[in-house]
C-alpha cells in the first residue's frame, strides 16, 4: 500500500528538518502543500511520468496516492524542494541529490525510446539497379 498525502506531505517537512514533534502543520500549510504536490505531480505526467497519482480529483489527504514504492522517495524530496524557499529553508545537498537521481530514474523507467526507422523509399538504389534484390547469382547469369 502507498502513502497517502498527508505522510508525502509530512516526509518533506521531514526532509527539511521542519517535522517531528512539536512541529503541526496548520491547515492554510497543509492545503498550500497539497497544492504543490498535486502541481508536481500533474507537471510530470505532462513530461510523461505516468506514476498513477490522482491528478484532478479533489481527494482527501488520507486517501491512497497509488505511488509506487520506488517513486516515493522522488516525490518526497522534489515536493521538500518546491517547499523550501516558502518557509526560509535550504535542502541539504543530500537532498538534491535524492530529488535529482529519483527524477532520472522515473524518467528513465517511464519513457521509451523510439525505435530508428530509415524510410528505403528515399534512399537511391544505387548503379545497376533494376528493381529487384541483388544477389550473387543475378550477377553470374548476366
Amino acid at each position: 500500500m502507498s502513502k497517502t498525502k498527508r505522510e508525502i506531505i509530512q516526509a518533506a517537512f521531514n526532509e527539511l528538518g521542519m517535522g517531528g514533534s512539536g512541529m503541526d502543520m496548520s491547515a492554510e500549510d497543509f492545503a498550500d502543500v497539497q497544492v504543490r504536490l498535486d502541481g508536481l505531480m500533474a507537471q510530470w505526467h505532462s513530461q510523461g511520468i505516468e506514476l498513477g497519482f490522482p491528478i484532478g480529483i479533489a481527494t482527501e489527504p488520507d486517501t491512497d496516492t497509488n505511488l509506487p514504492p520506488d517513486a516515493e522517495i522522488a516525490v518526497i524530496c522534489n515536493l521538500a524542494l518546491q517547499i523550501a524557499p516558502s518557509y526560509g529553508k535550504a535542502a541539504s545537498p543530500q537532498t538534491l541529490i535524492n530529488a535529482r537521481q529519483g527524477f532520472r530514474v522515473l524518467l528513465n523507467k517511464t519513457t521509451e525510446i523510439p525505435k530508428k526507422r530509415i524510410n528505403t523509399s528515399a534512399i537511391p538504389a544505387g548503379a545497376g539497379y533494376y528493381g529487384g534484390p541483388f544477389t550473387p547469382s543475378t550477377l553470374a547469369e548476366e
